[in-house]
């Protein structure tokens, strides 16, 4: 860090400033909202977008549903048409469970909810586009009512899951969520397919009782070459009366307490049932099912919450028992004395825009050092040495005070003072001979790593693209899905040509996996930058036509997932070229992870192994 005044606000602040509009720090007025509801049962966790261009593709993502599947749609979208994606093993349907099978839903501008039923009304209009709202409904509403219901617009275009409630509307809500139901795992099937099976179910319902449709879930087949919808009565196994799973507390690594499943569920039309067992935490499933049998232990300390069904022979998959399993970390033994850290140099990466004199568009890494000794604060002089090595701590830069392992730092130029908090932090889990520190300026805090020995921090510097595989695999320390838990891991870096185009892959590996759900958790964006990469000097990590970065899931024999990254660079790469690459944290997740900081360096030849 080059800790002239002018200097100290930019380098602490380099990755906020790439951040731009996207800080989460600006203030900014509240748009004004409605509120709607996305319904098979709630939709939790499913993905909000809308179309923009009323082309019947919704083309801008706006959010997650929240809990009763409410979302808070700003105004100025109230006039385009709706879309509702279940993302499966993430999206949870409140009354059936975690969803295993993406499928979307669609609603008309204007729409309150979004179902299986406004999906017909928005398929219908979409087919035909002189077919008006009203028009579109009463198709819907007249195939609902041949079928033997009697349902208005605002029992089948409103909430009908809240209805269930309502004394005089429970029987049309129970009849309706059937229908909504079957239609949602027939998603695929045509829209005449679907008006078809939503008249056929709306005769099979319309005698039951609201506690015989309670698990009523009928099968469905559509003949593939005539379209013939058949529908045969069939009931979903059954929770057994007041069935449940008791919360279970074990050490990391031990073993649960198996858990019998056969007692739990019943179905007196069904010669076999089979289980099957979701991870609400999709990163973490290590429990299996043997023998009707829930077993098996978990290597991450957390709680982690589970659901288990019951499918019968017709495929009717039950409503869910909900369980959670807290691991406790393992005792830790004391961490052994760690040097004093004042009286010696320390060195770090940094990203910046200046090598101290001239400055450039774009940010690269580098080596910066720092000495606390008798008040006085020391930084290197850098230089553009610093791309590849690290330099000592000689120049007297400013003062600082020190009371239970934080630093006030200040420097003052031109009469001006900057204040900055130096924090070392107490991490079990970290690098040998490094310090984990977070610097603080006003409201923006970074973590960072500080190396004892300069060779350690020059790895990171001369990652050469035909070094062996342990100088290209860089230890670091990467969190897991829990709050407060870090993991050992690596950077792993490859370079190569693929034919005209030249490529870069990111690995980011850790003992219990590291996915790339994980990596979006946590990471903005990830750079390359270079001097020969045109005006911008950039390169980001990016899919064809959308701003989401590449990243690949690798899974190794163990169930180890490893994030990649992938880099496709438009330009040649140079022979002995510095190449930067950056994976920017979330500025409020700077506090809790450092943001990945390389050098690369192109020699002409590749190592892949």
């Amino acid at each position: 860090m080059q800790f002239k005044l002018s200097l100290v606000a930019a380098s602490l602040l380099a990755t906020l400033t790439l951040t731009g509009c996207n800080d989460d720090s600006s203030t900014t007025t509240a748009p004004e909202t409605k509120t709607i509801t996305a319904i098979d049962g709630y939709l939790v966790s499913a993905k909000v977008s809308v179309d923009t261009n009323n082309d019947n593709q919704c083309d801008k993502e706006l959010g997650k549903t929240i809990a009763n599947g409410k979302f808070d749609l700003p105004k100025q979208y109230e006039s385009n048409k709706l879309c509702i994606d279940a993302i499966a093993k993430e999206t949870q349907d409140e009354d059936r469970g975690l969803v295993v099978k993406e499928f979307s839903l669609h609603a008309p501008a204007g729409s309150d909810v979004v179902t299986p039923l406004t999906n017909l009304v928005a398929q219908s209009m979409a087919k035909d586009s002189d077919l008006s709202l009203e028009d579109a409904q009463t198709k819907v509403i007249e195939t609902l009512n041949n079928g033997g219901l009697s349902v208005s617009k605002e029992d089948a275009f409103g909430d009908y899951v809240a209805n269930k409630n309502n004394e005089g509307k429970a029987l049309v809500s129970s009849q309706l969520l059937v229908i909504a139901e079957s239609l949602t795992d027939h998603n695929d099937k045509t829209l005449e397919q679907q008006l078809t099976i939503t008249q056929e179910l709306s005769n099979e319902v319309q005698n039951k009782t609201v506690e015989e449709l309670n698990d009523f879930a009928p099968t469905i087949t559509v003949d593939s070459e005539t379209g013939t919808v058949t529908v045969k009565p069939n009931q979903r196994p059954q929770i057994v009366d007041n069935a449940s799973i008791k919360s279970q507390t074990i050490k990391q690594g031990e073993s649960i307490a198996p858990i019998a499943l056969t007692n739990l569920f019943s179905d007196d039309t069904s010669a076999e049932i089979k289980y099957s067992l979701e991870s609400i935490n999709a990163s973490i499933n290590t429990l299996s099912i043997q023998n009707n049998e829930i077993v098996g232990s978990i290597n991450v300390a957390g709680t982690f919450s589970f659901q288990v069904f019951a499918t019968d022979e017709d495929n009717a998959r039950s409503k869910p028992i909900t369980f959670s399993v807290t691991v406790e970390g393992n005792e830790q033994p004391e961490p052994e004395p760690q040097p004093n850290f004042e009286g010696q140099t320390w060195y770090m990466i940094e990203e910046g825009y200046s090598n101290g004199t001239n400055e450039t568009s774009y940010p690269q890494t580098w080596c910066d050092s720092i000495r606390l000794e008798n008040g006085i604060v020391y930084y290197n002089q850098r230089s553009d040495k610093n791309r590849n090595s690290c330099s000592e701590a000689n120049e007297e830069s400013g003062t600082y005070t020190v009371k239970d392992n934080t630093f006030t730092l200040s420097f003052t130029e031109d009469g001006e003072t900057e204040t900055l908090t130096l924090n070392v932090v107490n991490q079990k889990v970290k690098l040998e001979n490094t310090e984990i520190v977070t610097l603080s300026e006003e409201d923006n805090t970074e973590r960072y790593t500080y190396f004892e020995n300069k060779a350690d921090a020059e790895k990171r510097l001369n990652v050469k693209s035909d070094g062996a595989a342990n100088v290209r695999d860089i230890p670091t320390v990467l969190p897991t899905m829990s709050d407060a838990i870090y993991q050992l891991g690596s950077y792993s870096v490859q370079m190569y040509q693929d034919g005209e185009t030249n490529k870069v892959k990111l690995w980011l590996d850790s003992q219990n996996g590291f996915s790339c759900k994980d990596a979006e958790e946590f990471y903005q964006y990830f750079v390359l930058t270079s001097s020969t990469f045109g005006n911008e000097g950039r390169v980001y990590s990016k899919e064809p036509n959308s701003d989401k970065f590449m990243c690949a899931d690798v899974t190794e024999e163990n169930n180890i997932s490893t994030a990649v990254i992938d880099f496709t660079i438009p330009f040649a790469l140079k022979v002995n070229e510095n190449y930067s690459l950056i994976g920017s944290v979330y500025h409020l997740d700077k506090e809790a992870l450092e943001s990945v900081k390389l050098n690369l360096i192109w020699t002409g030849q590749s190592n892949n192994d």
